[in-house]
């Protein structure tokens, strides 16, 4: 049976061998081993089977590792069959020596006093890895105490450079307070020669105080003599008219009665060279002892006729200075802006209509007389030649009263007759000044005219009105209503004033004051470079006396001569004249325009002028008159915050 198992499967030793891990007891050797002498047969003198060590040897192997020999009864059962198969000859001498030791090492494991040992030697173990752990914790705990002291050490290392610092910084203060003490006594006397100096500016100041009181008690006389002088004028120019006309109606005709029409108005073609030889020769030949019989005869004084008739021309037709002047005629007037006049006298022009009338009435008459004249006389030859270039105009009455012109300035000179003085204009509600030119918002931005504002009378109405509309429609009635001056452009400068809060040093309060030269000498000094600033205005937050080099440069005035001598008065060392001081920098922003009357008005905030151009004066805007509306609602808004 055996044999025919041999002969259809793997060998039986093979088969057992597969069985060695199924191995539960030590006594299952019993089977193992009777399988094995079944199928091969122990003889002497017989070689073993390999295979049969093989499996022996997995066996053993197997009941070792897995410790069933623990017990002593396994043990000796476990000996006994190692003897068997070492009489036997299926394990070596060696192999059995092999077996047997490893056997009693199991067996020894299992003992109890080896239990003990292990138990000892694990708790043991335990203590001296926790006694590690504690002896690592110390360990840290020192390393940590010298970081400690590493950091204490540092500390103490600073504080004795900071002590060291003090101590210079204390030796420096006594240096520093020698100077200042010696730079006090300096600035004490200076003070008081300054004191002396104010002392005696103060006597002289109130000398000329006195001396501005008399010029001002004279300019309050001479102002009502004007004012006197303006509303006899305003009455004189149609009364003169008026009184006179008649007279000038029968010296111009005598005169072309008594005149031989071919020698008189020989090539005189022209209207205009008729009256220059009126004006000429008829006023010295017929006009002027006419006219002082005249005032002979009223008992009016000749020099202040003459006086009265030349400032009521100036003030009602100043455009004839410049004439007057240029045919080499002496036409003497007061030196002041009497544009605030012209509405006084338009009263006095309304109660006087019948008279100008009647003037005008014989004014045409006149000129029709000459005309016709004219036109009937027959010329031949010239006579007077030299008379037609140098003949005065002909000075129509009616147009002494004139309203104020976009293109004519008033003229300015004296009038020696009167004794008067120039007159400053007088600056009501807000800052106007040269001639209206310059205005200054609430805002703190100032507005800049480049043109003289007499050649621009809307731009003129809108800043004298100050955004009342009643006055700025009379100062607009008084405008030539002939010239289309309500969208003429101006260019407009807009400066606003930027500050700024810093620190600066003696070189950048040089730079800013403008003393290049000293900034550069101070740059050198302090081992930097020069600052490049603007010039500016400086407030100084802090004591400038704290810091005498900034002192210095204010003392000094830019000489760099000056300064160093002051730097030779003050002990000082390397980086103090670098010493900065908070301040605060005033500079100019410049923003130029070019606006209309109601953009201007707009900029302003004057809602109602602005309403007023666009649906009255038919204004014209680069915008929708919606939008400069809300433009100018929402710029006086503003203003007003």
């Amino acid at each position: 049976m055996l044999a025919e198992c041999s002969a259809g499967s793997p060998p039986l030793s093979d088969q057992v061998l597969n069985l060695s891990p199924f191995i539960t007891s030590v006594y299952d050797l019993r089977l193992l081993l009777t399988l094995n002498s079944m199928v091969d047969p122990p003889n002497e003198g017989k070689q073993v089977d390999q295979r049969t060590t093989k499996l022996l040897n997995t066996v053993f192997g197997h009941i070792l590792s897995q410790k069933l020999v623990l017990d002593d009864d396994t043990c000796v059962y476990f000996r006994l069959v190692l003897q068997y198969c070492a009489g036997s000859q299926l394990l070596s001498p060696s192999q059995f020596m092999k077996w047997k030791v490893q056997a009693t090492k199991v067996n020894v494991e299992s003992a109890e006093w080896v239990v003990e040992l292990k138990k000892h030697v694990n708790e043991n173990s335990h203590r001296l890895q926790v006694q590690e752990q504690a002896i690592g914790a110390v360990v840290q705990g020192i390393h940590g105490v010298h970081l400690e002291v590493k950091e204490i050490r540092c500390a103490i290392f600073d504080i004795n450079d900071r002590v060291k610092h003090l101590q210079s910084q204390v030796e420096t203060g006594e240096k520093v307070l020698k100077s200042l003490v010696g730079f006090t006594n300096q600035l004490a006397g200076s003070v008081n020669k300054r004191l002396t100096q104010c002392e005696s500016n103060i006597q002289s100041v109130a000398s000329h105080l006195q001396t501005f009181q008399n010029s001002y008690m004279q300019r309050l006389e001479q102002e009502e003599r004007l004012r006197y002088i303006k509303a006899t004028c305003g009455l004189l120019a149609p009364v003169v008219g008026f009184v006179f006309a008649p007279m000038l109606k029968t010296a111009f005709d005598s005169l072309i009665d008594l005149a031989n029409p071919i020698e008189i108005f020989n090539h005189a073609y022209q209207e205009t060279d008729i009256v220059d030889f009126l004006a000429d020769k008829g006023y010295e030949e017929l006009l002027k002892p006419e006219v002082q019989r005249q005032l002979e005869k009223h008992a009016i004084p000749t020099i202040e006729f003459e006086s009265l008739l030349r400032q009521g021309i100036m003030v009602t037709k100043p455009e004839l200075a410049d004439e007057c002047e240029r045919r080499g005629m002496t036409l003497a007037a007061v030196d002041m802006d009497y544009a605030n006049e012209v509405p006084a006298l338009l009263k006095y022009e309304s109660k006087l209509a019948e008279t100008m009338k009647e003037l005008d009435l014989v004014s045409a008459s006149l000129k029709a007389d000459t005309r016709r004249s004219s036109i009937k006389t027959d010329f031949n030859g010239p006579v007077l030649t030299g008379q037609m270039n140098n003949s005065s105009n002909f000075v129509d009455p009616k147009e002494w009263t004139v309203k104020r012109s976009s293109t004519a300035a008033p003229s300015k000179s004296t009038d020696e007759d009167a004794g008067a003085t120039p007159q400053a204009p007088e600056e009501t509600g807000r800052q106007l000044d040269n001639n209206g030119r310059t205005d200054t918002l609430n805002d703190g931005e100032v507005v800049t005219f480049v043109e003289d504002l007499e050649a621009l009378p809307y731009h003129l109405a809108v800043m004298a009105s100050h955004g009342d509309l009643s006055e700025f429609q009379d100062l607009s009635d008084v405008i030539d209503d002939d010239v289309d001056c309500v969208n003429v452009v101006t260019e407009v400068r807009r400066i606003k004033q930027q500050t700024q809060n810093v620190t600066i040093n003696a070189a950048e309060y040089a730079q800013l004051l403008g003393y290049s030269e000293l900034a550069g000498f101070i740059s050198s000094q302090m081992g930097t470079s020069s600052p490049l600033q603007p010039r500016a205005s400086v407030t100084f937050l802090d004591d400038i006396d704290a810091c005498p080099f900034l002192l210095a440069v204010r003392e000094s005035e830019g000489d760099v001569s000056e300064f160093k001598q002051w730097l030779e008065m003050l002990e000082w060392e390397d980086g103090e004249i670098g010493t900065k001081v908070r301040a605060t920098i005033s500079r100019e922003e410049v923003d130029v325009k070019k606006w209309s009357p109601v953009e201007l008005a707009c900029h302003l905030g004057y809602v109602d002028i602005v309403k007023h151009l666009l649906l009255k004066k038919r204004a014209k805007s680069s915008e929708r008159n919606i939008v400069v509306m809300i433009r100018a609602k929402d710029r006086a808004k503003t203003l007003a915050a």
